[in-house]
């Protein structure tokens, strides 16, 4: 179970997934998603296990989703709008295998394991920064590793 909080940035914050926090987490209202962009950030050092997932939402520009999926596959999703179930991949990291996490490491690179096994990575140790984030403002989101955007203009 990963032991870090969410850090506001231009807004509330809330997490998906099940054992991200040692402590509760809130999420917002409706009404606070309304008048807030919202990013999500994950520090070094923590992973993001199978069903845990990061996300962006503000209603009129729907929901970003960064997750693990089960089959071990790293996805940013963008929703049509915010509590649709109509979705499109920005991004994915291609992988497979059972038990996946993905880890941003103290040395600044994000990698994906399955089991002891590296089978992709950002190439970004070394680099400076201090998380993997969601920052977006109006429709468009960008998922960015440490300073190294990954994936710009997320959007429906």
């Amino acid at each position: 179970m990963a032991r870090w909080n969410a850090t506001a940035f231009m807004g509330a914050l809330s997490i998906i997934g099940v054992g991200l926090f040692t402590t509760p987490v809130t999420a917002a209202t409706k009404s606070d998603v309304a008048s807030n962009d919202w990013a999500f950030e994950m520090p070094r050092g923590e992973s993001l296990y199978v069903r845990h997932s990061l996300y962006w939402v503000k209603p009129d520009f729907g929901q970003k989703y960064f997750t693990m999926q089960s089959d071990g596959n790293l996805v940013l999703y963008a929703y049509k709008y915010h509590g649709s179930t109509e979705k499109k991949v920005c991004w994915e990291s291609g992988t497979r295998g059972a038990g996946a996490r993905a880890t941003y490491q103290n040395d600044g690179n994000f990698v994906i394991y399955v089991g002891v096994h590296a089978v992709w990575s950002s190439n970004t140790a070394g680099k400076p920064g201090a998380s993997v984030s969601l920052d977006g403002y109006g429709p468009s989101v960008d998922l960015n590793v440490g300073f190294m955007r990954l994936v710009e203009n997320c959007v429906w």
